[in-house]
Order: C-alpha cells, then sequence, then structure tokens
C-alpha cells in the first residue's frame, strides 16, 4: 500500500534536513553524528509552539502550500 503524497513529502523533506547536517560524504564519528541527527531533529520542530498567526478579527489565517510536482 502506497504512503498518501502528505506522509512521503515530508519524510523527504526531514531526510533533508538531517543530510544538510549530516552529509552522507563526511565521515563522522558516532558521537559527532547523534549531535547532529539531534540538531537536525531540533531544527524541525523549532517553531511547534508558536502562536497560530490571526488575522485582524481575531481569525485564524492559514497557508496552502503544494508539493513541486
Amino acid at each position: 500500500m502506497l504512503s498518501p503524497a502528505e506522509q512521503t513529502s515530508m519524510l523527504e523533506a526531514q531526510h533533508k534536513v538531517v543530510c544538510q547536517f549530516a552529509p552522507k560524504f563526511v565521515c563522522f564519528s558516532y558521537a559527532a553524528m547523534k549531535q547532529r541527527l539531534h540538531l537536525a531533529a531540533l531544527h524541525s520542530v523549532s517553531n511547534a509552539h508558536r502562536k497560530h498567526a490571526e488575522t485582524k478579527n481575531c481569525e485564524k489565517r492559514y497557508r496552502i502550500s503544494y508539493p513541486k510536482y
């Protein structure tokens, strides 16, 4: 069974962040790799506790984003 597009794109985005912090063409020790993976996880959830954006009428604002494909 195939995953929905939303799940796959989020997984790919997380993998891109991991590759940004720990590129595959560089060799790291176990401790350094673990720290880099922790940084990637923190980067992903850094805005998780932000307040929701609101309009002047105190209604929540939303933005729809579409995948590149």
